[in-house]
């Protein structure tokens, strides 16, 4: 076993927070060159072709890591909805998400009649996703993982956003994994590589970029 082996593996089996959150690693990622990145990701913003996008995203995501972990009992999320005319909602079902038939229009990551629960883990987050006005009636309602249960959490952004701003947008805890992963674990241009793809990633789902480009990257992030 290779040092760098060694030392990841080392690593996350003294780590705690790494241990209890159920983070999972590889031994070692080769991304490609920042430069042949960099050809990919032009490639896919300027293509209309499902395949070519697709292709472009298998090898992007071939060797990037996926920071992951579980979340359990207790953990928050929240989901905001405006009142629409007055309505006063009184059950969790007038919360969730709408029916097929009623999604006309394809969201940041849902397509037309594709359902999908759009959460958030910080109420304040949930109010500004809504963009609510003064005299807006808001309605709240806070989901909680239950008993012996995990959910899996697969975070896109977050390595570029330690690397950025030192912190992270989840738990503290995932600021330190990131950091010694950044300090110890690859060769810097690797980690230049990493970082461009991962900041790329972010860009796609924030920016709401064209559905089919969304749609490749969940196909091959997901899996």
């Amino acid at each position: 076993m290779s040092t760098e082996k060694k030392h990841m593996k080392n690593y996350y089996e003294g780590n705690e927070a790494a241990h209890l959150m159920g983070v999972t690693y590889r031994n070692s990622y080769n991304q490609m060159p920042l430069g042949e990145c960099r050809k990919v990701i032009d490639c896919i913003k300027k293509s209309t072709d499902p395949n070519t996008i697709k292709e472009g995203f298998s090898l992007l995501l071939k060797e990037q890591p996926i920071l992951n972990f579980n979340w359990g009992p207790g953990q928050e999320f929240w989901r905001c909805r405006k009142s629409d005319n007055g309505i006063i909602y009184t059950n969790s079902k007038d919360f969730y998400c709408p029916s097929p038939e009623k999604i006309k229009a394809p969201g940041r990551l849902n397509g037309v009649g594709v359902p999908l629960l759009y959460m958030s883990t910080k109420r304040t987050t949930a109010y500004s996703e809504l963009r609510a006005q003064p005299g807006d009636i808001l309605y709240t309602i806070c989901y909680k993982i239950r008993e012996e249960k995990t959910v899996r959490i697969r975070l896109i952004g977050e390595l570029f956003h330690v690397y950025r701003t030192g912190l992270s947008m989840i738990n503290p805890s995932v600021a330190g994994i990131v950091h010694e992963l950044m300090n110890n674990s690859f060769a810097y241009d690797i980690w230049k590589s990493i970082l461009f793809v991962d900041a790329f990633l972010m860009t796609v789902f924030r920016e709401k970029m064209r559905k089919v480009m969304i749609t490749c990257a969940l196909e091959f992030y997901m899996t």
